[in-house]
């Protein structure tokens, strides 16, 4: 999570910002047995995706020029190329990247089922993935349909998530208006006639039982 967010918002070459997506990818998937979510790593992706939305940014993304399939990411071999080979600065490597990063977001959403600030913790990916084409009927078309069915499994997820955390809410009560729950209490009989060696159990059946091995217990010791 410290090395996430210490890479600079502008990081000018491209082999930084894969480095930085396999890290996030890492932190999710340790996270995913515990059922825990990297705020950091999904923090990540989030300004991985405004990058490319950003026309000044170092991976703006170019719709036009994406290929139909992008082949998946293949993260040790892909990082060891040198840091100025021109495959970082192709649509290929883009939309890989992109489709990567939509695959991080998604999990990172499944990760936030059980959370009840689901709805804040995913706000900034919403925003991120529904501007990264606008989601217009134009924009989408130029979209491969590939990305395109990453892109919607990720908002779908994202809606999902989110809409599940704020059906669950509850307003808030004021105490005054709640009753508060009702303490037991134990009221002890008192005898105002009490009388040493007397037994006083309603059940007067146990009360002959005991006085008969009393009388027996008795006899026997004389």
């Amino acid at each position: 999570g410290a090395a996430l967010v210490q890479i600079p918002e502008g990081a000018p070459e491209a082999v930084t910002w894969l480095r930085g997506l396999f890290l996030a990818k890492l932190a999710m998937q340790m996270c995913k047995p515990a059922g825990r979510l990297s705020p950091e790593a999904l923090e990540y992706c989030c300004r991985l995706l405004m990058q490319m939305v950003d026309s000044n940014g170092s991976l703006h993304l170019d719709r036009s020029s994406l290929s139909a399939a992008p082949r998946t990411l293949s993260l040790p071999f892909d990082l060891s190329r040198p840091s100025d080979d021109e495959w970082f600065s192709s649509a290929d490597f883009k939309g890989m990247l992109l489709a990567c990063t939509l695959d991080t977001i998604k999990m990172a959403a499944n990760a936030s089922v059980d959370c009840p600030a689901a709805n804040e913790v995913l706000a900034r990916a919403r925003v991120a993935v529904d501007g990264i084409w606008g989601h217009t009927t134009r924009e989408l078309a130029k979209v491969p349909e590939t990305l395109r069915c990453r892109l919607e499994e990720c908002s779908v997820a994202l809606s999902t998530v989110s809409t599940a955390s704020v059906s669950q809410r509850r307003p808030l009560l004021h105490s005054s208006k709640v009753k508060p729950p009702t303490v037991k209490t134990f009221n002890p009989k008192f005898e105002n006639e009490f009388a040493k060696g007397r037994d006083y159990d309603p059940d007067r059946a146990k009360v002959e039982e005991r006085q008969l091995k009393k009388e027996l217990s008795r006899e026997k010791r004389a």
